[in-house]
């Protein structure tokens, strides 16, 4: 009984979520494009995919870096540059990710948006519990909708998904020539808020492998 009861406890433990290995680590400087090729990169407990960059006006070759990844407390900040510099022209820049859970669990519940550019630039973003169509959420209504003009930021909260779709309009203008500089705009910070409740299948499994485990070793000091 005591080998069935550890055994137990080992089939609940491994039916855990596993390790994130196989993919790469957000952060680095490189081009968020690269991570497609792994699956995505991952930071504490999330993993973001399926990026993708378009460019809505002049700019030939838009490019989002990642440059960061931190963790504070139940906080991911993952922060991006746009490269978004003075030219001389406007710019605005299509920007899509998926961001999932690594465990499968329903624990993301809020975003936030910080915009470290300077003169004219704007970020406005829509976050989906399903993928974009045409721009917009399929079906709606989105779990957020934010702004944030240069050195701006936007946060909202929802209920608790396992994954959620991000699109982000990044515009840098021109200015007005006067009050109003040239936008400049290499780092935005995108957060994702998580809860650290353990989802009930994760707690199931334990309290099943745990009261064997218990079980096994009131029999065996019965039997003694």
């Amino acid at each position: 009984m005591k080998f069935f009861g550890a055994t137990v406890f080992a089939l609940a433990l491994a039916a855990l979520p596993g390790s994130s290995e196989a993919y790469a680590v957000c952060g680095g400087g490189v081009d968020v494009l690269t991570y497609n090729a792994s699956g995505g990169c991952t930071v504490d407990g999330l993993v973001f995919s399926d990026f993708s960059v378009t460019n809505a006006l002049a700019d030939p070759n838009p490019l989002v870096a990642g440059v960061t990844a931190t963790v504070d407390g139940s906080t991911v900040n993952f922060t991006f540059n746009p490269t978004l510099v003075p030219t001389g022209s406007e710019q605005d820049i299509h920007f899509f990710f998926k961001v999932a859970t690594l465990n499968g669990s329903a624990s993301i519940i809020g975003v936030d948006l910080t915009n470290a550019g300077v003169g004219e630039t704007s970020i406005g973003e829509t976050v989906c519990a399903a993928a974009f169509v045409n721009n917009a959420c399929d079906p709606g209504p989105a779990l957020a909708t934010l702004v944030a003009n240069s050195q701006e930021s936007d946060e909202q909260f929802f209920t608790a998904v396992s994954s959620a779709y991000v699109f982000k309009d990044i515009f840098k203008g021109l200015g007005d020539g006067e009050d109003l500089e040239e936008g400049h705009l290499t780092s935005f910070t995108q957060s994702f808020h998580t809860s650290t409740v353990p989802e009930p299948a994760t707690l199931l499994l334990l309290g099943t492998g745990l009261a064997a485990a218990a079980r096994a070793r009131r029999k065996a000091q019965k039997s003694n």
